[in-house]
C-alpha cells in the first residue's frame, strides 16, 4: 500500500469496517494487525466469491436473480449512506 500511495485509504476503510461492525451489508472485520511490510484485515469468511466470477461461470444471471442482487445492492447502499458513508 506504500508503493501505491494508498496508506490513507485503508487507514479510512478499516475505520469505516470497525464502525460498520453490526451492518447486515458489510462483511465484519474482526481485527487488524500490522507487521513491518503487510497490514492484516481478518474478516467474516464470506463463501462464494463476487458477482463478476458467478456471472462468468453461468455466462448470465436469471432476471429473477439480478432483480435480488440488485435490491440488495440498494438496501446496503441505503443503510450506508443514512449513516454517512459513501461508497466510492
Amino acid at each position: 500500500m506504500i508503493a501505491k500511495n494508498q496508506i490513507t485509504n485503508v487507514k479510512a476503510e478499516r475505520t469505516i469496517l470497525m464502525d460498520q461492525a453490526n451492518s447486515p451489508y458489510v462483511a465484519k472485520l474482526f481485527w487488524s494487525f500490522q507487521s513491518r511490510e503487510y497490514l492484516y484485515l481478518v474478516m467474516e469468511y464470506l463463501n462464494g466469491g463476487d458477482c463478476a466470477a458467478l456471472i462468468r461461470t453461468l455466462g448470465g444471471l436469471p432476471e429473477e436473480w439480478v432483480k435480488c442482487y440488485i435490491a440488495e445492492v440498494v438496501l446496503g447502499l441505503e443503510y450506508m449512506h443514512d449513516r454517512g458513508v459513501v461508497h466510492r
